[in-house]
């Protein structure tokens, strides 16, 4: 199974899928193996094809958890937090944002909150 962030929501993709190309958005791609055997991606945009049960992924930038520091994502997030905070300079951050919280969900951990 793929569970993909579309670019209207989350998408999950079953063997025996009709086939499809769609646009993505930002976020956690989730590959399931096995029961006992998952992966998962920050992507950033692109396109997914569905086509004789296979999905093929082109995105501009992808990460796994090796490549994905932490901390660095947890600061990038607090940042973040605070400038979508100022209606003027929602736009890029938001996107930016999103991409941060889909780095912490591949690190398996869910992203902070915003602060209250």
């Amino acid at each position: 199974m793929v569970v993909l962030p579309a670019f209207d929501g989350e998408w999950g993709i079953l063997p025996g899928h009709a086939p499809l190309v769609a646009l993505l958005g930002t976020g956690c791609l989730r590959v399931t193996v096995s029961e006992q055997v998952g992966h998962a991606f920050a992507v950033r945009g692109g396109f997914v094809q569905v086509r004789d049960n296979v999905v093929t992924i082109l995105t501009p930038e992808c990460a796994g958890p090796a490549e994905i520091n932490g901390a660095a994502v947890d600061a990038e997030i607090a940042r973040l937090q605070e400038q979508v905070a100022v209606p003027a300079e929602r736009g890029g951050q938001a996107r930016q944002l999103a991409w941060a919280r889909a780095c912490r969900t591949v690190l398996g951990q869910a992203p902070p909150g915003p602060k209250r």
